[in-house]
């Protein structure tokens, strides 16, 4: 009796799923600012199905005209985008050069890497691995400033709230303000 090897091949992910997973992790990003958020909607919005059938990659060719008129982006705000989303690896951007016969700019390429399609549940991002940085990792998933310095220490240094239990002496500037907002509260019912 032999034995037949089955192989085990994991089906590529519907268009709709892939386009979603990566709008998710674009949208949770901690990095990413609220102008690059839109940009990658637009993008999302921009991925073409029929590509994605043929090739198994997301991409999008909007040009900068349609983004600032049907999203309200300025020409800052798309430049700026576009680096830090390439930046932080959740695009790649293959950048138009210049058509001297037709006298226009050709318009940019943004595909999503093949690296970011091929990782595990299609609703985790990818978080990089914990023994090394690559582009793209957030150095808060780790524990640390972007400055190196540890997160709770950083958070003391900068005012924020700490974890919990961990009280602070009022200054005598602060302590003043609360008497005199508890004693304006309490005068006033």
């Amino acid at each position: 009796m032999s034995s037949k090897v089955i192989p085990f091949v994991i089906p590529r992910p519907t268009f709709t799923v892939a386009a979603k997973t990566w709008l998710k992790v674009t949208q949770a990003h901690p990095l990413l600012t609220g102008g690059s958020k839109v940009f990658c909607t637009a993008l999302y919005l921009h991925f073409n199905c029929k590509h994605y059938k043929t090739t198994g990659e997301l991409l999008a060719w909007p040009s900068w005209d349609k983004l600032s008129a049907e999203y309200g982006l300025s020409r800052t705000t798309i430049h700026d985008s576009i680096n830090e989303v390439e930046r932080l690896g959740l695009l790649e951007v293959e950048r138009g050069g210049y058509d001297r016969a037709a006298q226009k700019r050709l318009g940019n390429r943004y595909r999503v890497p093949k690296k970011f399609m091929e990782q595990g549940s299609p609703n985790e991002p990818n978080l990089g691995s914990p023994n090394r940085l690559y582009l793209g990792d957030s150095p808060f998933l780790s524990g640390e400033s972007r400055l190196g310095e540890e997160l709770e220490e950083a958070k003391e240094g900068r005012g924020l709230p700490r974890k919990e239990g961990q009280t602070r002496k009022l200054t005598k500037i602060e302590e003043a303000s609360l008497l005199r907002l508890a004693a304006t509260a309490g005068s006033s019912r």
